[in-house]
Formats: C-alpha cells, sequence, structure tokens
C-alpha cells in the first residue's frame, strides 16, 4: 500500500472511531429508576423538578414524569417534554411537542430552532435550512441556529455561506473549536491546504482534546505535502483517540454504580447510596458529575464534611459547573456558615441564570443571616419555576 493510501486509511478510520467517541455512554436514558408520577405536586414544582432532572442527565424520568403530569395546551410544560424526549432520542414525541409549543405561541424561536436540529439529525437538511433562514432572519445571534446552518451549508456543499456562518458562530462562542474547524476545512475543501493549516493549528489550540480538529490538520498537512507534520498529528490523534476511548469505559464502569447510587438516594437511603458514589468513583474519579451528586447523597446522611470533600473536588474539575457550586453552597449553609455560604450560592445563580435551586437556598441563607433580600430570592426562585426552561441541547450530529 502506498504510504498516502495507508494514511487515508488510518484518517477514515479514526474519523470512524471519533464519531463513535462523540456518542459514547449516555446513561441517562436508560431504564428509570422512579418512573412514578408526581401528580401531587404544583404545575409549577413539577417542570422544576423536570427541569432537575434534565440538568442532572435524567431524560427518560423528565420525560415519563412529564407525560403524566402535562397541562394540555400549556406550552412551557410541552417545550420540557420535547426537551426530554429530544435528549432520549425520540424525534417523533419531540417533533410533536415543539409543533405544540408552535400552535400557542408561532414566534417561540427556541421551539423552531429544535425543530430544525431535529431535521438535522434525520439528515433533512433543506428542511432544517428553510427553518433556520427563517430563524435567523429574525434574530441573527442565535448561536444554535448559527452553528446548524453552518453545518448544515458545509454538507450540501455551500462553502462561502458556512463559512460566513462558521465566522459569525466563532464570534458569538470564541472559544469553541468547532466553528474554527469548519473554517479551516472550507480552506482544505477549497485547495488552499495552507490557510487550513493556519486555522486548524488554531481550533487545536483553542481545545486541545478536539479530535475532529486534529483528524483534519492531519489531512491538511497531508495535501501540502508535509508528510512527517501530518504523521506525527495522525499519531497525537491516535493517542487522543485512546485516552478518550479508556475515559469512556470508565464511565461505564462507574455507570451501574451510579445508577444504583440514584436509585437508593431516591429510597431515602442516602448511607447505601454513598457506597454506591464511593464504587462509582472508584472507576471514574475525576468526574464532577459524580464527585457532586456523592456530595448530595453525603449532605442527605448528614456528614457535612465528607460532602465538602466531594465538592470542593468537584469544584477543582468544573470550576464554572453552577450545579457543584449550588450544592457546596447547600453545605456550607447547612454547616452554619450562612455568610460563606453566599459566594457559592450567588455565583450558581449567575453562572445558570434559569435555574431557580439557587434562589430557594439563597432565601434560606439570608433568612439565617435575618436580611431582607429573603423574600426577594424567594419571589424569583418561584417566577423562575413558572418560567423553567432547560439548558440548550448537546451538539448531535447524524
Amino acid at each position: 500500500m502506498r504510504p498516502s493510501a495507508h494514511l487515508g486509511f488510518r484518517l477514515s478510520t479514526l474519523a470512524g472511531i471519533a464519531s463513535l467517541i462523540v456518542a459514547c455512554i449516555a446513561c441517562g436514558c436508560g431504564k428509570s429508576p422512579n418512573s412514578g408520577s408526581g401528580a401531587a405536586d404544583s404545575s409549577s414544582g413539577t417542570r422544576a423538578r423536570a427541569l432537575k432532572l434534565l440538568r442532572e442527565g435524567e431524560p427518560r424520568e423528565a420525560l415519563d414524569l412529564l407525560e403524566t403530569i402535562r397541562r394540555p395546551g400549556n406550552p412551557d410544560d410541552t417545550f420540557l417534554l420535547g426537551e426530554a424526549a429530544l435528549k432520549c432520542g425520540r424525534y417523533a414525541r419531540a417533533k410533536q411537542a415543539y409543533r405544540e409549543v408552535l400552535s400557542v405561541r408561532p414566534g417561540d424561536l427556541a421551539a423552531s430552532t429544535r425543530l430544525a436540529r431535529i431535521a438535522f439529525l434525520e439528515a433533512s437538511y433543506r428542511e432544517a435550512r428553510k427553518q433556520l433562514d427563517w430563524i435567523l432572519a429574525r434574530s441573527p445571534d442565535e448561536v444554535e441556529a448559527r452553528e446548524l446552518r453552518s453545518r448544515i451549508r458545509l454538507r450540501l456543499g455551500d462553502l462561502n455561506g458556512a463559512a460566513a456562518d462558521a465566522r459569525r458562530w466563532s464570534e458569538l462562542a470564541p472559544r469553541d473549536a468547532e466553528p474554527v474547524r469548519i473554517l479551516g476545512s472550507v480552506q482544505l475543501l477549497r485547495g488552499d491546504p495552507d490557510g487550513a493549516i493556519l486555522v486548524l493549528k488554531r481550533a487545536v489550540e483553542l481545545d486541545p482534546s478536539h479530535l475532529p480538529s486534529r483528524l483534519d490538520l492531519a489531512k491538511a498537512y497531508q495535501k501540502g505535502g508535509q508528510r512527517r507534520l501530518s504523521e506525527e498529528t495522525l499519531r497525537e490523534a491516535g493517542r487522543l483517540e485512546r485516552e478518550q476511548r479508556r475515559q469512556a469505559q470508565q464511565r461505564a464502569e462507574a455507570s451501574y454504580h451510579r445508577l444504583r447510587a440514584l436509585q437508593l438516594l431516591q429510597n431515602g437511603k442516602a448511607r447505601e447510596a454513598l457506597r454506591s458514589f464511593e464504587d462509582a468513583l472508584s472507576h471514574d474519579p475525576k468526574n464532577p458529575i459524580l464527585l457532586r451528586e456523592a456530595g448530595e447523597a453525603a449532605l442527605a446522611e448528614g456528614d457535612l464534611s465528607r460532602a465538602r470533600e466531594y465538592l470542593d473536588g468537584a469544584l477543582r474539575l468544573a470550576p464554572s459547573d453552577a450545579a457543584v457550586r449550588r450544592v457546596r453552597g447547600e453545605v456550607l449553609l447547612a454547616s452554619g456558615d450562612a455568610e460563606g455560604s453566599l459566594v457559592d450560592l450567588l455565583e450558581a445563580a449567575r453562572l445558570d441564570p434559569s435555574d431557580p435551586a439557587p434562589h430557594q437556598a439563597l432565601a434560606r441563607a439570608y433568612d439565617a443571616l435575618h436580611r431582607p433580600e429573603a423574600e426577594k430570592e424567594r419571589e424569583l426562585a418561584q417566577e423562575l419555576e413558572q418560567q423553567a426552561r432547560p439548558l440548550a441541547p448537546s451538539r448531535e450530529t447524524p
């Protein structure tokens, strides 16, 4: 086999593996450990509970809950149901939900964007493109819409359009490597490997763990006649792929213990849940979500020093994680340090302005400090519960 053909084969093989890595191990859409309804909950409380489940990676349970108690004709509940269905890969149910939202709120850009994403995931590119053109004509800075249209234009061969959208996407999300990678791919498809190399090196600098950028950079080096750099980049991509595969395997091994721990926690068995979280962490010790959930179990058990230890570890790994900040603030509050809890709780509210939970905890903290802000925080938490909407979905590709 000629060297160039051999390299092309290895690149295509790694690219296939990379697509599998992106879709690795999602425990949230498995069998829900508790699919019982919360019929007695208030509608706003139920929305908040479903939103919490979605944030914690449990879309199946959120979907079960919303299907059971959803009020017909309520666009907020229906939108949340669509999010849960989308995260579980139930595209037909998600489409039905988003269309119901649009029948009540025809100008709902979020619902329209989700329908465009589903069309993209189903490879209905022209349908998705039409929807995205309509959205971006009304809101040019919708990041998700820019991202989707850039990808679609690239797949349809519209290189100028893909580059224009990727440039704006990069301006709106300057720390994201993917729009820069798309710009590099456009340069490569235009027959400019040297220009592609410059752009793709910037994508790798933005996110050294972004495997597609490294694979495209190896292709650009190959097309530019820089065989040695192409081989070196390919070897590094292979090392990165193996590391990502190892991490995925660790998460797979941890997921069994995590699901058991969550079920035990729901059943009020915090001590047993803690033991299962420890088993999960023995397989995946640097997972901030696991550490945060273990901290919540320790808090429920009343072991505040242990809870603080878990949450300090989670915060070192994910300093901008709103849920970690919130739970650590709740631990400090439970420890009697209401003043100290304010730093974490205020930061959690800043990082995720749509989550009512930090404001509920802030109200308790201000009550403990006899400060008047408590009532304002309670009102804000109630308002957010009534308007609960989840975070944007992850970027899946068909």
